[in-house]
């Protein structure tokens, strides 16, 4: 039957209030309508039965637009209590704006024929679906500040640019103490994130990247109020300066300004790798000007190990020596011995025979001498007495030579020298004067020997703003 006019003046009270639904189906989305209870009554006395209701949602208290509108039918009202699911959708609270909602209500005949009850302002708990000027849509995706995300984050910041840079963030993250912080900005802005530390202070504990097209680009990390290394926008990286001059650039004052170390002691890993096409692979340099220093240093603790090995030509512009604590001295002096030089790579064996009753002493060699010897040159000396028929009674063969013509039971002191004939050196050879080509001529290994400024050396490097 139709509803009498006086539905107009019935008196529409709320319930426990208006709530979202909390529990989803696992295999659908989460759904957006909202809880909503009332109480209807007519002269005083709750209705009862089937009633059709149309929800209009506003944005105003009189008047105003009308946003959206859902119609349910054939509602059970018992002792006037009723209790329906609202679903505007989503958009209705993107814009974070109070909203109304207009209740009509009318018999359930299918007549649609709606009376006004009320227009009431709905309290915060709806705006759960938009929380403050935060979407997720139907995919999940979430928007901060955007109706309509486009990502699955997706941050739009309509703040002023005035204030300082990570006032006005994209993204700001921060510690409970307020001391430790990330701040992402936007394109208005030169830098593009900042991490900061005791309280927003970017000279203390700050990271910058800077906008490609600006002056300064890259990345920069500070510490005490100092530029502590810098990732230039070439890839070059600086630690302990801010203008490296080169690809990694490591300046320091104490310390060691690089330390590579592998914690698997049975590996056969390589602490430093280095490859070159041309020109040199590690370079080592001492700039001071007395003491005992190193260019490069290598130690080993096994004694099959190398403490420096050179897996081709090792050469040196200076003299070539060892250094041990002086024997005589250990705590206060240093000894050296230096190494012979000759023009063309050579192998020296020596020993002492003692001759037999014909004055004769038969030498062997190592199995491997004649694989690595050649032109072999012989030296002996008599001890004890002069041998002035001494001679080699016959030469090298099959790793043994022959003594003779000396005293019988004279001891004999014996040094052979050979050219090296090893495979390095047959297919690789031995070349003695060799002449500088391209960037070396004109210049000199160590040019202070000829008088010459230090700039003139082959090797010689700039040093380091």
């Amino acid at each position: 039957m139709k509803m009498s006019a006086r539905l107009c003046t019935l008196a529409l009270a709320m319930a426990a209030g208006i709530a979202l639904t909390t529990t989803p189906s696992m295999a659908l989305p989460p759904e957006n309508a909202i809880s909503y209870q009332g109480v209807l009554s007519q002269d005083g006395t709750p209705v009862d039965g089937l009633r059709d209701f149309r929800f209009r949602l506003y944005d105003a208290a009189t008047g105003g637009n009308l946003i959206e509108t859902v119609q349910l039918f054939n509602v059970e009202v018992v002792e006037g209590l009723f209790s329906v699911e609202l679903d505007w959708g989503v958009l209705p609270w993107a814009s974070n704006e109070q909203r109304w909602v207009e209740i009509e209500a009318g018999p359930a005949d299918g007549s649609q024929s709606y009376e006004f009850v009320a227009r009431q302002k709905l309290t915060a708990v709806p705006y759960a679906l938009n929380t403050r000027g935060i979407t997720v849509d139907a995919s999940g995706y979430v928007g901060f500040g955007v109706s309509l995300p486009v990502s699955p984050l997706h941050i739009q910041n309509g703040g002023p640019t005035s204030l300082e840079p990570w006032q006005n963030a994209d993204l700001l993250l921060e510690g409970n103490s307020g001391d430790v912080s990330m701040a992402f900005l936007g394109p208005e802005h030169q830098e593009k994130v900042i991490m900061f530390g005791n309280n927003y202070n970017k000279d203390d504990g700050a990271i910058i990247y800077d906008k490609f097209g600006q002056a300064k680009r890259g990345m920069s990390f500070r510490t005490a109020q100092v530029e502590r290394m810098q990732i230039t926008a070439q890839g070059d990286v600086g630690i302990g300066t801010i203008s490296p001059a080169s690809r990694l650039d490591v300046r320091f004052a104490t310390g060691n300004g690089i330390e590579v170390t592998d914690t698997q002691t049975s590996s056969s890993g390589i602490g430093v790798q280095s490859t070159v096409g041309a020109g040199t692979g590690v370079r080592g340099e001492s700039t001071a000007g007395s003491g005992s220093t190193f260019g490069v240093y290598g130690q080993v603790a096994s004694t099959a190990g190398w403490g420096v090995y050179s897996n081709g030509r090792l050469g040196a512009s200076g003299t070539k020596s060892f250094m041990i604590d002086h024997p005589l001295d250990p705590a206060g002096s240093y000894l050296l011995h230096y190494s012979s030089e000759s023009p063309e790579p050579q192998n020296r064996y020596n020993g002492n025979v003692q001759l037999d009753a014909q004055g004769r002493g038969v030498v062997v060699l190592p199995d491997y001498f004649e694989a690595i010897n050649t032109d072999h040159r012989y030296t002996l000396t008599p001890i004890g007495a002069p041998a002035p028929n001494l001679y080699i009674e016959s030469e090298i063969r099959g790793n043994v030579f022959v003594i003779a013509g000396g005293v019988p039971g004279q001891k004999i002191s014996w040094e052979v020298i050979s050219k090296r004939n090893d495979a390095f050196v047959q297919q690789r050879g031995a070349p003695i004067e060799i002449q500088k080509v391209g960037s070396e001529r004109g210049k000199f290994l160590m040019p202070s020997l000829y008088g010459k400024p230090e700039y003139m050396g082959i090797y010689y490097r700039a040093p380091a703003e």
